[in-house]
């Protein structure tokens, strides 16, 4: 099941269900929400006793499928794994403005974490995330980065100004 869960094969899923008996694990719901299948999600949600792990989450958020995301935020105990983790995979395999501002909205970041992300976002190129980053007006240390990474980029401040230290 978490094979056919894991290729986007609902059909299979229910189909196992139905007519097996066989040990299902987490992975099954973990797999589906990284395919970004939410029916499948659902189904297992409503219709298994092993649950998912934060990895349902993550690998939503991470895969870009941000509806999946949400479901299972709303019907889910599951949490994401919180910290720079997610929201870097975010930046370097999606780039999805919408899912990082959730991701970042539903934590709390520290400076030395906040400084690590805003960096990233610099290296990666993803301006939108870095122009939300900035809108934050959180303090930050890395003014000669940020100021020699956008100096010759596609990147820019926008009109307000970062609290530099």
């Amino acid at each position: 099941m978490e094979c056919a869960a894991n290729n986007g094969h609902f059909n299979c899923v229910r189909w196992l269900h139905e007519n097996s008996a066989g040990k299902v694990t987490y992975s099954a719901m973990d797999n589906a929400a990284s395919f970004g299948d939410l029916e499948c999600v659902k189904f297992l949600h409503q219709n298994r006793t092993k649950g998912s792990s934060c990895e349902a989450m993550d690998r939503a958020a991470t895969c870009g499928h941000f509806d999946v995301l949400v479901w299972l935020n709303e019907n889910r105990t599951e949490r994401f794994t919180p910290g720079v983790g997610t929201l870097s995979d975010v930046i370097e395999n999606t780039g999805q403005q919408e899912i990082f501002e959730w991701l970042y909205n539903h934590q709390e970041l520290d400076s030395e974490d906040f400084q690590q992300i805003i960096e990233l976002s610099v290296c990666i190129g993803t301006n939108d995330i870095f122009k939300f980053l900035h809108s934050q007006n959180r303090e930050y240390d890395g003014k000669d980065f940020i100021e020699h990474a956008t100096k010759n980029s596609d990147l820019v401040m926008g009109n307000s100004s970062m609290k530099m230290e």
